[in-house]
C-alpha cells in the first residue's frame, strides 16, 4: 500500500518537530498519522475521531505494540491534515481559533485549508462568498487573504498552495507558531 499524503507531509516535518523540541502532538482527525507519531516517539491525541477511527487506530497501534494515552494540553503541535473546511466562514473561523487556543506559547500547527484553487471550487449552491454546499455538504474555500485573516494573531513560518495527491486538490499548507495570542483574542468572533 502506497504511504499517504498526509503521512508523507508528517514524515518531512519529523526533524522540524525534534529540532523544536515538540513533544506532545494534538491531530484532528483520522488516524494513520497517529500511529507515525507515537511510534516516532511523540504523545498524540486524536481529536474527535469517529468510533471507526478510533477502533482502526486502536488495533493499529496494538498491532505494532504501541500505546497512546489520552493528555490534556496544552499542546506543542497541532495537526489538522484536510479536516477544518467543511463549514462556513465563521464556523471556520471558530475552529482554527479553538484549535491554536490548544497550544502552548511558541506551540507550533500545521493545518490544511481547501484552496479556491481547487477543481471543486464553485461547484454546488453559493451559501456565501467562498462557501459551497455539494451533495449535502458545506465547504469553505480559501484565498491567500483568507488564509492570512484566519490567522492574523499568529507567525506563519510556511505557506503554500498546493496541489495534493488528486489533480485539481489545491490546498493551503500552512506551518505556524503561537507567538503572542492572547486568550481573549479568540473570543472576539
Amino acid at each position: 500500500m502506497a504511504e499517504s499524503y498526509a503521512l508523507r507531509r508528517v514524515s518531512a516535518l519529523l526533524p522540524f518537530l525534534r529540532a523544536n523540541a515538540v513533544r506532545r502532538i494534538l491531530q484532528v482527525g483520522g488516524g494513520e498519522v497517529a500511529s507515525l507519531l507515537v511510534s516516532e516517539g511523540f504523545e498524540a491525541t486524536v481529536l474527535d475521531p469517529s468510533k471507526e477511527s478510533l477502533a482502526e487506530l486502536t488495533k493499529t497501534l496494538e498491532d505494532e505494540g504501541l500505546r497512546a494515552r489520552l493528555i490534556e494540553g496544552p499542546f506543542d503541535f497541532v495537526f489538522a491534515f484536510n479536516t477544518l473546511y467543511r463549514s462556513d466562514h465563521k464556523g471556520l473561523k471558530r475552529s482554527i481559533d479553538s484549535l491554536l487556543a490548544r497550544l502552548r506559547e511558541e506551540g507550533f500547527f500545521y493545518i490544511t485549508l481547501i484552496s479556491t484553487r481547487h477543481a471543486d471550487y464553485g461547484k454546488g449552491m453559493e451559501i456565501e462568498p467562498d462557501t459551497f454546499s455539494l451533495n449535502g455538504l458545506l465547504t469553505h474555500y480559501c484565498d491567500a487573504a483568507d488564509v492570512v485573516a484566519f490567522l492574523g494573531d499568529v507567525e506563519i513560518i510556511d505557506l503554500r498552495d498546493e496541489e495534493q495527491a488528486r489533480p485539481g486538490s489545491f490546498h493551503w499548507h500552512v506551518l505556524g507558531c503561537r507567538r503572542g495570542l492572547s486568550p481573549s483574542a479568540n473570543e472576539e468572533e
